[in-house]
């Protein structure tokens, strides 16, 4: 959600009646099913929470949206950035949500892995073997991934460490990923009698989702401010 949104969002709640006031015993099952109703006949509704409840409002906002399968500003958001085409917000604007930052890593992980795969095809059709090729490629596309994680997938983030150990980090997350990649390659290709290629497709989409988790771990932290 944008500023703007929830600028005019707060506009219209200004207008409304709250439906719920949440205090001392907090929310009740009852009051999530009133909730969900509501919820489901209006696109906004306001709860008031007391100052003698023992949640704050984000720490109750996020329990309902588990409680009713609706995290908020993650597909929502999305949608409404590509209805009004925002491209530079869907790609490179910094975000908290994850949703959007995991699709960005899609594109990050699909760029590093073009490089490494037209390296791995090169290198081992010049007559390396696809082990030793597959090192090459993995630096490549080290190179690639480390350039538009930081521009795009979690731009706006930075390590919670100076940026020595940053990189650092972030090489043995990489190194992590070419000994998965490395053993699966060889599990699929000498163990099942995978075509190579083939091995370092499936190879790589597991090595996606460890390099997103790891590395979002790692850029958890915004900038500090000047």
């Amino acid at each position: 959600m944008t500023g703007k949104e929830r600028a005019a969002f707060r506009k219209q709640a200004n207008a409304l009646d709250a439906i719920f006031q949440i205090g001392k015993e907090g929310l009740s099952g009852n009051m999530l099913v009133g909730i969900d109703n509501a919820w489901n006949k209006r696109e906004l509704i306001k709860l008031t929470v007391l100052e003698n409840c023992d949640e704050s409002a984000k720490d109750l906002c996020d329990k309902i949206c588990r409680a009713l399968n609706a995290e908020p500003g993650s597909w929502a958001e999305i949608f409404s950035l590509l209805k009004a085409w925002r491209w530079r917000e869907l790609l490179y604007k910094p975000t908290d949500n994850a949703t959007l930052q995991f699709l960005r890593y899609i594109i990050v992980g699909g760029c590093a892995f073009v490089t490494d795969f037209c390296t791995v095809w090169l290198l081992k059709e010049l007559g390396l073997h696809y082990l030793v090729a597959g090192v090459f490629g993995f630096i490549l596309g080290v190179i690639v991934n480390y350039i538009l994680s930081k521009t795009l997938a979690f731009s706006g983030k930075k390590a919670n460490m100076s940026a020595q150990m940053e990189f650092v980090l972030f090489i043995v997350i990489s190194l992590i990923g070419l000994g998965l990649t490395e053993l699966l390659m060889w599990v699929f290709t000498d163990g099942l009698g995978l075509f190579y290629l083939l091995s370092k497709a499936i190879a790589a989409v597991i090595v996606l989702l460890w390099n997103f988790f790891a590395k979002k771990l790692m850029y958890r932290k915004k900038p500090d401010k000047e």
